[in-house]
């Protein structure tokens, strides 16, 4: 009775096996496939092996063709610190996971399970810098990340300028949140003003200008420096001539910041242009350069009948330079008719000598003749 039932039930699996291969299950088919082993069946007891079967990845010779799992391997990646995520760029074919490989090609450090990639998630860390995406300041750059450091509770860099703050041992300006990455590294920018040490004209005080604004480094920015070539000449505001000297009104002595022509009132007095050491009188604002005027009479060199002589005056006064003015001089182009006070008529004749004063005619003699000659 239990005979016939079990060849009852073969009888039906074979009726399953020989539709599903669309062959009749002979005595020596034992796997039911359709092929014996004297057909190229190279495991009968296999129904998944026979010849031309499809290769499946299963550590079988699916297709009889003695190779095993041809063309038809699973990709994994060696996960040498069992962490469950591989190392991307160690491939390892196999149609089984086992210790050692993983199907994630994606961890950071392999020999540290510590550091690893979790993919494309909230917990990815896509630059492998240990770092969560979340929290990373640039997920291209490993020293730049706000995560937070464990034994001091705080930020490395809140500010995300790739320096950490000094409560994790960095050197950062200003590591706040509100900082805008201005202000970085002070083994750069010792006095955090912005301006490294290299572009600062002092970099111990944050209050100096740079370089690239006050050329000279003067303290007064280019725009408003006289010449911001030299610390010579500063503000324009302060020297509006720009000759060197400040304005009265910033506590210089300039004489006149209108002109640069005029200069200290210290190395002129009276402000007439002419330097202490050049000036015929630095008392006097009408004596001047004597480089202009030799004799220092206030005439100029150029209009002085005589600069050598200080009774000699200007020719804009003694045209004939004969020491008279012209005011009183009988004939001021004639240097031979002298002043009118010792020749009346201006006949060249002084009085004393003239016979008549009275006119310049030297033919009239009348007067003379009432008195003979050595009376």
């Amino acid at each position: 009775m239990l005979y016939s039932i079990l060849l009852f039930g073969l009888m039906g699996c074979q009726g399953d096996l020989a539709e599903r291969f669309g062959k009749p299950i002979r005595p020596s088919d034992f796997d039911g496939d359709g092929y014996t082993e004297a057909e190229g069946d190279c495991d009968d007891h296999n129904s998944e092996a026979y010849p031309d079967a499809p290769e499946q990845c299963d550590e079988v010779d699916n297709n009889c063709n003695g190779i095993i799992d041809e063309d038809v391997y699973n990709v994994y990646y060696l996960d040498e610190d069992l962490d469950g995520y591989g190392n991307g760029d160690i491939e390892v074919f196999s149609c089984v996971v086992f210790p050692g490989i993983s199907p994630y090609p994606t961890d950071c450090n392999d020999s540290d399970n510590d550091k690893r990639n979790f993919g494309e998630n909230e917990f990815s860390d896509l630059d492998c810098d240990g770092v969560f995406s979340v929290v990373d300041c640039a997920e291209n750059a490993v020293e730049a990340h706000l995560e937070v450091n464990e034994a001091t509770n705080n930020y490395y860099d809140r500010d995300c300028d790739g320096v950490e703050n000094h409560e994790n041992g960095g050197d950062d300006c200003d590591d706040s949140f509100e900082s805008g990455n201005l202000l970085g590294s002070q083994s750069l920018d010792n006095d955090c003003d912005g301006f490294l040490g290299d572009d600062d004209c002092d970099d111990s005080d944050a209050e100096s200008t740079t370089y690239l604004s006050d050329f000279d480094c003067d303290g007064v920015l280019t725009d408003d420096d006289c010449n911001d070539t030299t610390t010579e000449l500063g503000s324009r505001f302060e020297d509006i001539d720009c000759d060197g000297v400040l304005s009265t009104d910033f506590g210089g002595d300039d004489c006149d910041d209108t002109t640069s022509a005029l200069g200290s009132q210290r190395l002129d007095n009276d402000c007439d242009g002419a330097i202490q050491i050049f000036d015929c009188d630095d008392t006097n604002y009408t004596l001047r350069d004597l480089r202009d005027d030799m004799d220092c009479d206030g005439a100029t060199t150029e209009l002085d009948c005589d600069d050598f002589d200080p009774t000699m005056g200007t020719s804009l006064l003694d045209e004939d330079c004969d020491g008279v003015m012209t005011a009183d001089d009988c004939d001021d182009v004639d240097p031979n008719l002298g002043h009118t006070s010792f020749d009346s008529d201006c006949d060249g004749v002084l009085n004393p000598d003239d016979c008549n004063d009275n006119s310049w005619d030297p033919t009239d003699q009348a007067p003379c003749d009432t008195y003979p000659t050595g009376l």
